[in-house]
């Protein structure tokens, strides 16, 4: 009878050392499966902001306000003829640009740097890189021309006889 007494407490000592190690693994699962969740929250969270982002960007650009409004008035949907017209001018923006930029050089002559920090800086006309390519096409047309003089380079428009 002792033997069976001790065979029973071997298999409930080997029972209970299984369901211990079950409960180990079903434990470390659990963690891991909690760390995914967080993680899982987290990007979801990142995602809802980007996505209220891209929202508020797109409603802003199309609720573009007409500069035509005057000062009291709230901001207002652009009409028809006012979106059309924007729409011609962003086509041509780039020689509107080079236009500015012919102009600036017809009434002095500038740096490079100067006239970046009047097109891009303070008219904020176009990106920097934007105006560096317009100003490589007017140089490399030969509406304009580079001067170099005591370590820095001078723009000028050349003159050009019609």
């Amino acid at each position: 009878m002792a033997t069976d007494l001790d065979t029973l407490k071997d298999n409930l000592k080997s029972s209970f050392l299984r369901i211990k190690n079950d409960m180990q693994d079903l434990k470390s699962h659990l963690e891991e499966l909690s760390e995914e969740n967080l993680h899982l929250k987290q990007r979801v969270s990142e995602l809802e902001t980007d996505l209220r982002l891209k929202k508020k960007t797109q409603e802003d650009d199309s609720s573009i306000v007409s500069p035509l409004e005057t000062k009291g008035s709230q901001s207002q949907r652009l009409k028809p003829f006012e979106k059309e017209f924007l729409k011609q001018l962003h086509k041509n923006k780039k020689q509107v640009i080079q236009n500015h930029i012919l102009n600036a050089l017809q009434e002095k002559t500038m740096s490079p740097w100067s006239l970046k920090e009047l097109i891009v800086d303070k008219s904020k006309y176009c990106s920097k890189a934007s105006f560096y390519r317009y100003l490589k096409e007017l140089t490399k047309t030969g509406v304009i021309e580079e001067i170099n003089g005591k370590g820095t380079a001078i723009l000028k428009v050349k003159n050009i006889n019609i």
